[in-house]
């Protein structure tokens, strides 16, 4: 069966609608919510994989499999909100907007919505890994190996691309001119919306829940049994603090996944179910917030996982220039605003010649005709 487009000809007029947007903030403020969330979704998860793959205790063991896992879905969300840069800079609200096609309509559809759905569920894979890592240690080293994580990563990863691939068959995509994006046909079923609501959301946020409820117990007798240990048990605490700080990062993405689908599901839910009909901005703000948090998880992991953070410091400094990374007041009062961490001497063609410099500036002696004079 081929693939059916829903992308019929508009009969709003063109150049009302530009004129109409040129002379409005609204499309202008649109296309810097598109640029700004892609642009983000796409450095932040680069950089994450940036640093998961050059990091060996990050990526060399089952539950790094998975965290690059989740960064490659969450890259696959900007790659697919790219799409929708172009279509907002014409400032078109007509169908007309999309120039790329319906098969490119489709593809871009199919992938955003597979990795945005990927992006969360690979939370809850997370979730129950984390769960069994506190709960059961003993059990998890045997049995959550990095061939039980791959094989888990693979089937997920196929068992939903064969459900959305089947739905791109039956109803198609079209490009919504309220949130400026290639979404399925369907979406104005609510009926159907709440079935796959329910099998693909619903089931992730009951387990986010029991494990965390299972845990928070395990916790509480961790807590205690660490306050029984010897000093020749600080390595073993050690180790499970690790843990538990790396649940609790999960819970903190979680939450954040949560808070950013719970917006956009009441919206279309007064809509579809009540028939309550929201500003179309409300529509645009909750739908590329959903997005967003293909970002957050970049924050997240930057201040909650400590070797993520040292990992990308050490990247950091190596790329940044010095001066760039290490500020001091005197420099900060300067008109030029930067620090900079080089001694510079004229040159005879007017240029300015460096070299390193390895003690603080305030503290080099003058040198030069300035040392001449005094």
């Amino acid at each position: 069966m081929a693939l059916v487009y829903k992308m019929e000809n508009s009969t709003v007029d063109n150049s009302t609608s530009l004129e109409f947007c040129l002379q409005s903030l609204l499309c202008y403020f649109e296309l810097a919510i598109i640029v700004g969330v892609t642009c983000l979704i796409l450095v932040g998860n680069i950089v994450n994989l940036v640093v998961l793959l050059s990091t060996k205790s990050l990526r060399d063991n089952a539950h790094g499999y998975i965290l690059i896992s989740l960064s490659v879905a969450d890259l696959g969300v900007g790659l697919a909100a790219a799409m929708s840069i172009y279509p907002a800079a014409t400032f078109d609200g007509t169908l007309g907007a999309w120039p790329y096609g319906d098969l490119a309509c489709a593809a871009t559809g199919l992938v955003g919505h597979l990795f945005l759905t990927r992006s969360g569920n690979f939370l809850t894979i997370l979730s129950v890994e984390r769960f069994l890592a506190i709960a059961h240690p003993l059990k998890y080293a045997r049995f959550w190996t990095k061939r039980v994580s791959l094989f888990t990563i693979g089937s997920s990863w196929i068992m939903e691309l064969a459900m959305f691939v089947l739905l791109a068959i039956f109803f198609g995509y079209e490009y919504d001119t309220q949130l400026r994006a290639c979404t399925p046909s369907f979406w104005d079923n609510f009926t159907l919306v709440l079935v796959l609501t329910s099998v693909l959301i619903m089931p992730s946020a009951v387990v986010i829940l029991l494990t965390s409820f299972v845990v928070n117990r395990k916790l509480k007798e961790s807590a205690r049994l660490r306050a029984e240990m010897t000093p020749r048990s600080a390595q073993r605490s050690k180790n499970i603090s690790t843990t538990i700080k790396a649940f609790w990062m999960v819970r903190v993405m979680a939450v954040g996944a949560l808070m950013s689908w719970i917006p956009y599901f009441v919206a279309g839910s007064l809509d579809q179910l009540f028939e309550i009909e929201l500003p179309r901005l409300i529509y645009f703000i909750t739908y590329w917030l959903l997005l967003a948090n293909s970002f957050f998880n970049s924050i997240i992991y930057f201040f909650m996982n400590d070797t993520f953070h040292d990992r990308l410091t050490v990247l950091a400094r190596s790329v940044i220039p010095e001066f760039c990374m290490k500020l001091n007041r005197r420099e900060q009062q300067q008109i030029c605003g930067c620090c900079l961490r080089v001694e510079g001497t004229a040159s005879q063609e007017g240029g300015l010649e460096t070299r390193n410099q390895t003690q603080p500036y305030a503290s080099q002696p003058v040198s030069g005709h300035r040392a001449s004079e005094g």
